[in-house]
């Protein structure tokens, strides 16, 4: 625990975790560590700014330096935070109104599995002002997909939730929480999924410690409708107390709140 100048000058009390199990930070210190920029390249950019009233991690996106990669189609922070059962996530997300388009697609967070196909195994994904969860077993077109909000607010902060498991016998687990939701009462949950083609597992339905055999986190923005790009149009996301957590200890719930 590190005492910080925050907005105003009030001294605020900020954590930073970084351990095997849990990576954490609120961003006051000006830093993104434990979470580091993993797929992007110039112009686009993650950086910590200070922005409606916090300190937060801006992520920018912009057309004009498209090149048809995968590497410019948004920017993203990762960690190297590995799972190979059961995880918990919290972020607030915030979509400024004078920054982010409302007819455009973008993948915002993603539970990414790196063994089978390298991909993702859950995402949440603004499109058109809605914000939507999408996850799959197996790494096909077909996905089981909710929406979270129909109308996203803009210029506020949006505290989510994730707890998932993964699983071969048709014991996976995904529950989010929206906006304040309480334990009790998911946003969302669904229970029963088999995550059988996500990597190799051991005989106790975990994934194999293996090299490239773990589920790892993402946030910012994948740029995923690029058939949909504007000609000059830029793309604006604010992320801000961001936690990672594998396993699932009592208190779960609490470590990884986002407020």
């Amino acid at each position: 625990m590190v005492m910080v100048s925050g907005v105003g000058g009030v001294a605020e009390a900020v954590t930073k975790t970084d351990t095997a199990t849990m990576k954490a930070t609120s961003f006051e210190d000006g830093l993104m560590s434990p979470f580091s920029v993993c797929t992007t390249q110039s112009p686009n950019y993650a950086r910590v700014e200070t922005a409606f009233g916090t300190k937060a991690t801006k992520f920018f996106w912009t057309q004009s330096g498209y090149d048809g990669t995968r590497m410019d189609r948004g920017a993203e922070a990762c960690s190297d935070l590995k799972v190979y059962k059961e995880g918990w996530y919290g972020l607030k997300l915030l979509l400024p109104s004078s920054g982010y388009p409302r007819d455009k697609t973008t993948i915002v967070g993603q539970i990414f599995d790196s063994g089978g196909c390298s991909s993702w195994a859950g995402i949440l994904i603004v499109q058109n002002n809605e914000l939507w969860l999408e996850h799959r077993g197996a790494c096909v077109t077909s996905t089981t997909r909710t929406r979270l909000d129909s109308d996203i607010p803009r210029d506020t902060w949006l505290p989510i939730r994730i707890h998932y498991v993964i699983s071969k016998a048709n014991a996976g687990r995904i529950e989010v929480w929206y906006r304040g939701a309480p334990k009790a009462t998911p946003t969302y949950r669904a229970t029963g999924i088999n995550f059988a083609s996500w990597g190799q597992y051991t005989s106790s339905d975990e994934l194999a410690k293996v090299a490239d055999n773990q589920i790892g986190l993402k946030f910012g923005m994948y740029c995923a409708d690029y058939a949909n790009y504007t000609a000059g149009e830029t793309r604006v996301l604010y992320y801000d107390n961001i936690a990672q957590l594998a396993g699932n200890p009592s208190n779960a719930f609490d470590l990884v709140n986002p407020n």
